[in-house]
């Protein structure tokens, strides 16, 4: 089981990100961030710590999240066993889940927020990363914590 979690804040110009993931070994490969860049988590059945940096080096040229995104997964014959979440630094987000990614994964992004998961019980998980990520917190912290708690 993997969570990951991207935000921005426009008001405060504030990046966060968290994950937690049932392997040690793992958990330290899933997030990376540059503040010229924005936010990504890679994660999945067998993770491609590649497609993390290329996308941030995709965002640190220019590139939005969806293309930065799609130009790493697409040329990847390993994709359908990975995920990928992205935050570029104007926050717009876009997201990957291959299709034999571990049951039940997915994720969810909007304006300034990704979130992943895999396996999951199910999409109501998703569901509550999504629901708790909206409410208001005192600091970014504190949002973290409590998506990965709804989780």
């Amino acid at each position: 089981m993997t969570l990951s979690i991207l935000t921005y804040d426009q008001e405060t110009n504030v990046f966060a990100a968290a994950a937690a993931t049932g392997s040690f070994c793992v958990g330290g490969w899933v997030l990376r961030g540059e503040i010229e860049s924005g936010l990504v988590a890679s994660q999945g059945t067998a993770p491609s710590t590649f497609w993390r940096d290329g996308v941030l080096r995709r965002m640190h040229e220019g590139e939005n999240a969806e293309r930065a995104v799609r130009a790493e997964v697409e040329p990847d014959s390993g994709r359908d066993h990975r995920q990928l979440i992205a935050l570029d630094r104007t926050g717009n987000s876009f997201g990957f889940t291959g299709a034999a990614s571990v049951s039940f994964a997915s994720h969810y992004t909007s304006r300034n927020i990704a979130v992943a998961g895999n396996m999951l019980s199910g999409p109501e998980v998703l569901d509550a990363m999504r629901l708790a990520v909206e409410e208001p917190y005192d600091t970014p912290a504190d949002r973290m914590l409590a998506v990965l708690d709804a989780a």
